[in-house]
């Protein structure tokens, strides 16, 4: 048992050492498919066997998805047939499968409590537990959407995607759907948030080791707390209310257009998407370039004095160089989160133009002290809700960064009509 292979994991190369932390590889000819034993003394070993400099956090997540992925390398590692009592291929599980390719595929529709993609925008409340599962197991994410129920089920049958994720109408015995909201308490929550309890991860039934584990993770009270919390940020009640809609419908019609040009001008310079610009101008000041706060910011995109000087403006109420500062300084923010992927950049760079940047570095850094992802903006939404009451800025960022997502769906959706 000594010829495991070295692998590539999200963390790099195992190093020639780390291979000793792998001798409690245990076959059971009594059963199926390899089984493996990694005990929690081993899982400290291989802390000792990488590079004792990194970081705390890359440690922990290091052993977290390579537990995951030992199953996949016992089968490259173990000469299956010499160990088995008949000739019978060893059989592969679909967790397995997914980890041995590094990649887990889901098929979904566009729709409110699964997915919004637009561009280079894609985000969604269904999305963001897929990638969480996807990252529990290691893996890079890959959504294909598709128009209707039917070609989903075929794309899951045909082998096009490993899951599906949507609100399954199929009561056939080939597909097992398991619910993102586990328990009665989340289901309700996800009403009152305006999403669909309904909502889940559908497999092929023989898939009953995927089926199984992604039950596991799903319901574990880890997850349940943050599938509660990123729901809040995927509400879909913000404007639902008469007023509300009323207001935004008004301001799109009436006020967008006058500033539409500048805008689109502003966001070509830095490569920006003019809407989010007018989607922030929106939940700072409703597009009014007269708006002022009791704090003293001011102008259409609600500038403060020091940040209008560092972005060379000089009359903050004047509309095209208020939406110069701003597109200026989004691209500033831009920058600092560079390291960040683009489809979470852009929740990072709201929260800065919200809080300012050193106060999300800050968090970022808690975040990977504690073996979270630094990079996640559920992990870091699901901190500013832990914190609420401990500062008040959380809130408020919270709200901001919420507002701007729902506008920005809007003004994309309204445009594309």
């Amino acid at each position: 048992m000594h010829n495991i292979r070295t692998a590539v994991t999200p963390y790099g190369t195992i190093p020639s050492s780390a291979k000793q932390c792998y001798q409690t590889l245990i076959f059971n000819p009594f059963l199926s498919c390899v089984s493996v034993v990694f005990t929690h003394h081993h899982a400290k070993r291989i802390c000792h066997c990488t590079d004792k400099k990194a970081k705390k956090s890359t440690t922990k997540r290091f052993i977290k998805k390579h537990l995951l992925q030992l199953g996949a390398l016992s089968l490259l590692a173990l000469p299956a047939k010499s160990l088995l009592a008949g000739n019978a291929e060893p059989a592969v599980s679909g967790v397995d499968k997914i980890i041995a390719k590094n990649e887990m595929v889901v098929a979904t529709i566009d729709d409110e409590s699964t997915v919004f993609a637009d561009g280079e925008l894609l985000h969604g409340f269904g999305y963001d537990v897929a990638k969480r599962y996807a990252e529990h197991l290691g893996v890079s994410l890959t959504v294909k959407t598709y128009e209707d129920e039917v070609s989903l089920m075929n794309a899951l049958s045909h082998g096009e995607a490993d899951v599906v994720l949507g609100v399954s109408g199929s009561d056939a015995s080939d597909f097992h759907t398991q619910l993102i909201a586990c328990d009665a308490t989340t289901q309700s929550l996800l009403s009152e948030r305006g999403l669909n309890p309904q909502v889940g991860l559908t497999f092929l039934s023989e898939s009953k080791g995927l089926i199984d584990h992604s039950a596991s993770f799903l319901c574990s009270q880890e997850q349940l707390g943050q599938t509660q919390t990123v729901a809040h940020f995927y509400d879909r009640n913000l404007l639902k209310n008469d007023y509300s809609e009323h207001h935004f419908k008004q301001a799109l019609t009436q006020k967008l257009p006058l500033y539409e040009p500048t805008f689109k001008s502003e966001a070509d310079k830095y490569d920006h998407d003019w809407q989010v610009l007018a989607a922030i101008s929106y939940q700072e000041s409703h597009l009014n370039p007269d708006a002022i706060s009791p704090t003293g910011v001011q102008g259409l995109m609600m500038l403060t004095n020091e940040t209008a000087k560092e972005m060379g403006v000089s009359d903050r109420t004047d509309a095209i160089q208020s939406i110069q500062g701003g597109a200026k300084y989004l691209e500033s923010m831009e920058k600092m989160f560079a390291d960040v992927p683009e489809t979470e950049r852009l929740w990072f760079v709201l929260a800065s133009y919200n809080m300012g940047p050193n106060a999300v570095k800050r968090i970022q850094k808690e975040l990977s002290d504690d073996g979270k992802n630094p990079h996640s903006w559920s992990d870091m939404y699901v901190y500013l809700s832990q914190n609420a009451d401990k500062n008040s800025r959380y809130v408020q960022c919270m709200h901001y960064v919420t507002n701007i997502r729902t506008y920005l769906e809007r003004i994309k959706s309204t445009m594309q009509a």
